[in-house]
């Protein structure tokens, strides 16, 4: 069953501006001061929800349940995603898809902690979904934690064209939604983000 509370902050945010703006982010991305909800389509056969994590300066510790990807079909709620996690460090531009000095992760009943020096730690679960025939709405939630300096977290969902096509210059995989990005400190809180217009 999808945790409500989750599924609150994820809809609710999705009309809130970003607590902050992540240093390295362009002024001029869409996405930089407000969460975005993209237009849906049928040309797409697989999706992933995912999280960047962005350091406030110095290194970054970020502990994090699994990434749970939901879809709505009236009022049934049916899982998609979850389990281990995946995931690298860009520069938070993500001008590029190159990966930055890599990431250290742990996982340990059922928490996974990643730590990074530097540009916004990226990650999602292991494996895509495919789309659904029929969906009201998609949910990415999860629940996150620093430690030591606080992080900036959002969460978002995008579609694939296929289950294992490669990422090239984004056209294979568009964004479905992006969420709001978020100040998070010592204590558990829920980030997510909806599909919902």
């Amino acid at each position: 069953m999808i945790n409500t509370d989750a599924l609150a902050i994820a809809r609710s945010g999705m009309y809130l501006p970003h607590e902050a703006t992540p240093i390295g982010v362009p002024a001029h991305y869409g996405w930089a001061k407000v969460p975005k909800l993209h237009s849906h389509r049928t040309d797409m056969a697989a999706l992933t929800g995912w999280l960047h994590a962005f350091s406030t300066g110095g290194k970054s510790v970020l502990q994090m349940t699994e990434i749970q990807t939901w879809y709505r079909k009236g009022l049934v709620w049916t899982k998609l995603q979850g389990g281990s996690i995946g995931g690298a460090v860009f520069d938070p531009s993500f001008v590029r898809d190159v990966a930055l000095p890599p990431a250290t992760k742990e996982s340990s009943k059922g928490i996974t902690t990643a730590t990074w020096e530097t540009g916004a730690w990226h990650c999602w679960p292991d494996r895509r979904a495919p789309v659904p025939a029929a969906v009201d709405e998609f949910v990415t939630i999860c629940q996150v934690r620093a430690v030591g300096a606080s992080v900036l977290v959002g969460a978002g969902i995008d579609y694939w064209r296929t289950m294992t096509t490669q990422f090239v210059d984004g056209t294979e995989s568009p964004a479905i939604a992006l969420g709001r990005i978020v100040k998070v400190s010592s204590e558990w809180k829920w980030v997510g983000v909806s599909s919902q217009p």
